[in-house]
């Protein structure tokens, strides 16, 4: 039997140790004369064992390639899997608040609906040659009611499209970086929370 050992600590860096083995021997399994693989009990060293046909020479040759596709492979699922976190920042952050004129506005679905169609109305309203009424106000995220009118809505919709506008460029930049990242150690070292538009 020809037996390759390698130092787990050199590639094996998911997260998930056990899915980052089955993954690599899964690997291996399709190198020609491959009979079975096993790790050391302190899981700092895996052994990959050939047939008896297999030399040293071109069985340690078939492991280090396929430690390099493994390599590979685990570093772009450990970009996206980074990647997706970012969106579900990107997400909560864009259905959380927003501030403007000194409140804070709820920018979730709801916020959203509520902000753009009082903006409408006061389109109509305006091209009807009418205006809101003179007490008309908007509640905050706090439940403060706070005097509007059509100049205070139109400032609070374009501060709430500069806001989700500012979100969708934090989660490019923020995925950009990440795809620059050269091993998962830097991958898992970038800093997601960083960078997001001002709430206060």
């Amino acid at each position: 039997m020809t037996t390759v050992a390698i130092e787990t600590a050199g590639f094996f860096k998911l997260l998930d140790k056990n899915a980052d083995f089955s993954a690599f021997v899964e690997r291996v399994k399709n190198i020609p004369g491959y009979t079975s693989a096993g790790e050391s009990a302190d899981r700092t060293t895996v052994f990959v064992h050939f047939e008896d046909s297999v030399t040293q020479a071109a069985a340690e040759t078939a492991v280090q390639q396929a430690i390099a596709e493994h390599t590979a492979a685990a570093l772009y699922a450990t970009m996206l899997e980074r990647m997706e976190h970012v969106n579900q920042l990107r997400d909560s952050w864009m259905n959380s608040y927003f501030f403007y004129a000194g409140h804070s506005w709820d920018c979730d679905e709801n916020g959203l609906k509520n902000i753009q169609g009082t903006n409408t109305s006061v389109t109509l309203l305006t091209q009807a040659g009418q205006a809101l009424p003179a007490n008309f106000v908007f509640r905050d995220k706090n439940n403060v009611n706070v005097p509007a009118d059509a100049a205070y809505m139109a400032g609070m919709g374009l501060a709430l499209f500069k806001f989700r506008s500012d979100c969708y460029t934090a989660s490019w930049i923020h995925k950009y970086m990440i795809s620059q990242c050269a091993t998962t150690e830097e991958v898992y070292a970038y800093d997601i929370a960083t960078g997001w538009p001002a709430r206060d």
